[in-house]
């Protein structure tokens, strides 16, 4: 039912354990590990698990793209090497596809010492960007105050649930972004192309998260890079996407 795609440069262990925790969920019956660079994996041999080489290294965007080249189920999943699952969110992630209608759903995201996390939040725009560097606004959405799924403007890549057809419907992340704001573009196309955007607070994963943009300058820049082109890209969106979700189930 779920394809499930994970990108490893070097992660190693936390890949395997990932993988790993994905293999007993029966909502999950393929999951394609892409290895960025050259690493050895102690993974088991399961009939779920295929791994994939890269020849040289590509963006975020384009290898999971290439997975989905390979995905073979009617949703597809993009998670991060360093999620950790505790407990299974894909039962409620579906349903919540199912019931809303929605292109793609995500979890609540919470840290290793379970804090919420922001991974909810408001397109960028040069306005927001402003008001982020002058009075710290981070364009977060607020926190659900109930059970119901909420419609953010975008949510991280760390873990994204799709429908295959929105996928498809969107040609997938746009691959010119080597890393960063390649999910918040695929989620302004989502918008875009009539496919809402939902968040689960029934749904939950653990993420360690490394921020490596905040502490590498190479990735910082990478960073800033990618919001330009996004913001190039995205100049004339005004509020972000529509009121309310236009498909409906």
């Amino acid at each position: 039912m779920i394809t499930v795609s994970i990108v490893s440069h070097g992660h190693g262990e936390m890949v395997s354990e990932l993988a790993c925790s994905l293999l007993p969920l029966p909502e999950v019956s393929q999951i394609l590990v892409t290895l960025n660079r050259r690493e050895n994996l102690d993974l088991p041999d399961h009939p779920k698990l295929e791994i994939i080489q890269n020849r040289r290294r590509v963006g975020f965007g384009c290898n999971h793209n290439r997975a989905f080249q390979r995905s073979r189920n009617p949703y597809f999943c993009v998670m991060n090497p360093d999620v950790i699952i505790t407990e299974n969110p894909f039962p409620r992630l579906l349903k919540t596809l199912r019931e809303t209608g929605a292109g793609l759903a995500a979890p609540q995201v919470y840290d290793a010492a379970r804090t919420l996390q922001p991974s909810a939040r408001h397109f960028p725009t040069v306005a927001s960007l402003a008001r982020k560097l002058l009075r710290g606004e981070t364009g977060a959405c607020p926190t659900p105050k109930g059970p119901a799924a909420t419609y953010p403007d975008w949510v991280s890549g760390l873990f994204m649930l799709a429908s295959r057809d929105a996928y498809l419907d969107v040609n997938g992340f746009d691959a010119a972004y080597f890393l960063y704001y390649e999910d918040v573009d695929l989620c302004a196309r989502l918008w875009a192309a009539g496919h809402s955007v939902v968040l689960e607070p029934n749904a939950a994963v653990i993420h360690d998260a490394q921020k490596k943009s905040h502490a590498d300058p190479i990735y910082f820049l990478m960073h800033i890079r990618s919001l330009f082109r996004y913001l190039r890209k995205h100049r004339s969106r005004r509020s972000g996407r529509p009121s309310r979700p236009t498909r409906a189930p």
